[in-house]
């Protein structure tokens, strides 16, 4: 068990040179974290009512579906800042009490689920957004069109945004799997499991 545990696990001292500032550091992140817990559930709170209101009224659900997914999109943004919160400061107070740092791959942060539900929330609310911002467009220079084409729209747009994030995923997850031999930093996050230019990407 202690060598598996040498394997899996390094020091502190082995990445810094004064290991007591660097836990003080960590303690800053615990405190950041947790605040991140509080404003996703106060995100959450929000959304929840909101959510309640369109699907308590059937013509609500028919008419405003794309607000739907766009509030079930926001909800999930807000659920995985909560388990972001959760997990960092729960990994991080962890690593203070035993000044000990797992070794991780690119594959193993890509299959942390608070990581995947940040991706998710990151991709799928935005892309909403665009699609709609685009229907507003057709609705303005092309209103003939934009009528004719509502009740397939009405589908295709939600349909069209899950698929777009499936295929974004699908392809953060292969780059995770490609770079697996790599060792990333031990708190993770969405550059060091899909590398930068995915990161740089989502963020953008």
């Amino acid at each position: 068990n202690e060598v598996g545990q040498l394997i899996q696990y390094k020091s502190v001292n082995t990445v810094t040179d004064d290991p007591e500032a660097y836990l003080n550091d960590l303690c800053d992140q615990v405190i950041i974290n947790q605040s991140l817990i509080y404003v996703g559930s106060i995100c959450a709170i929000f959304n929840i009512p909101l959510l309640f209101i369109f699907l308590s009224c059937n013509s609500f659900r028919e008419r405003f579906l794309l607000l739907i997914t766009l509030a079930c999109a926001d909800l999930l943004n807000c659920i995985s800042i909560v388990a972001q919160g959760t997990h960092k400061s729960a990994f991080f107070l962890e690593v203070i009490s035993t000044s000990l740092m797992p070794i991780k791959t690119p594959f193993d942060c890509a299959g942390e689920l608070w990581l995947m539900l940040r991706d998710i929330g990151g991709l799928w609310a935005p892309m909403i957004q665009v699609i709609m911002g685009a229907e507003r467009m057709l609705a303005v220079f092309k209103p003939a069109s934009y009528n004719r084409t509502y009740s397939v729209r009405s589908i295709s747009p939600v349909l069209f945004s899950i698929l777009f994030v499936i295929a974004n995923l699908s392809a953060a997850i292969h780059v995770g799997w490609t770079n697996r031999e790599h060792k990333v930093k031990f708190y993770c996050g969405r550059k060091s499991a899909f590398g930068d230019n995915y990161g740089t990407y989502i963020y953008v």
